[in-house]
């Protein structure tokens, strides 16, 4: 009995101690795959960061660290869905991270689930309320909730994400340019003028509300103004804006000759 009893207890010993082992290799190579998986990152090898992280994820499935790095490989890759599962998972287990909340948001933001992600990004600011940066995070996905209703045609949704956007963060441009294009399409040109007016208060450089305040000048009986409008819209666009084509067509109407542009010439080579 009592050589049982030892055997038993040699037996027992060498399992812990086959257990130890097993644990301490089981972390070195979940350490491994982890640093691969960062090579990868930082080489932009997405898919194969995806592949390390993944195994160090099976290793270690209740790791924070190794949930949230594989998270990150997934949406550098753009698979938003499965990135937003597994940071879902890392919320609901660190409901007090902000880090956790604000690449939830990203990914639910970038994978256009623009509901879910404005409700990530107040829940950061709440965490963090003095970070601009989570502030332009809930203004994006409410512009972007806002596009969306509008593309719809639910016109007074799309106004309310956009009122939102003003009363949360007033400097925010592009909230103004897309009130103004709502005006547009209701046929009310004084408002859009004076939304459009407030947008260049704040950001006179923007293509894109100088070419709408163009339309609404013309629409309003101001060719000339509208000119103007149309010409600083190529000028700070000269590759992506839809300005030459009025400009032309105003310039025709105003009775503007253009000056022909001299064609190339080529001159002979010199003679030694």
């Amino acid at each position: 009995m009592a050589r049982h009893t030892i055997l038993g207890v040699h037996i027992t010993d060498r399992l812990k101690r086959v257990q130890e082992v097993q644990k301490v290799f089981t972390k070195y190579e979940c350490l491994v795959k982890t640093r691969l998986g960062r090579i990868a990152m930082k080489r932009e090898e997405y898919a194969e960061a995806i592949t390390h992280f993944l195994d160090a994820h099976e290793l270690k499935r209740d790791g924070p660290r190794e949930r949230f790095d594989l998270a990150e490989a997934l949406i550098a890759n753009r698979w938003f869905p499965q990135a937003i599962a597994h940071l879902e998972t890392l919320t609901v287990a660190y409901p007090d991270s902000v880090v956790f909340w604000k690449r939830l948001g990203y990914a639910r933001n970038n994978g256009n689930r623009y509901v879910p992600a404005i409700a990530a990004y107040e829940r950061a600011l709440a965490l963090e309320p003095r970070n601009e940066e989570n502030l332009r995070n809930l203004v994006s996905a409410l512009l972007n909730r806002g596009a969306e209703l509008q593309d719809a045609n639910r016109l007074e949704d799309a106004r309310a994400m956009y009122d939102r956007v003003i009363e949360t963060y007033p400097r925010d441009w592009r909230a103004f340019n897309n009130l103004a294009t709502i005006e547009m399409k209701l046929g009310r040109m004084k408002e859009a003028r004076a939304l459009l007016d407030r947008a260049l208060a704040d950001y006179p450089y923007e293509s894109s509300i100088h070419f709408n305040l163009g339309i609404v000048l013309e629409k309003l009986g101001d060719k000339k103004g509208a000119l103007r409008e149309m010409r600083l819209a190529h000028e700070l666009n000269p590759v992506y804006s839809a300005a030459p084509v009025h400009i032309g067509r105003l310039e025709q109407e105003l009775g503007i000759d253009r000056p022909a542009e001299p064609d190339s010439q080529r001159s002979p080579i010199e003679s030694p």
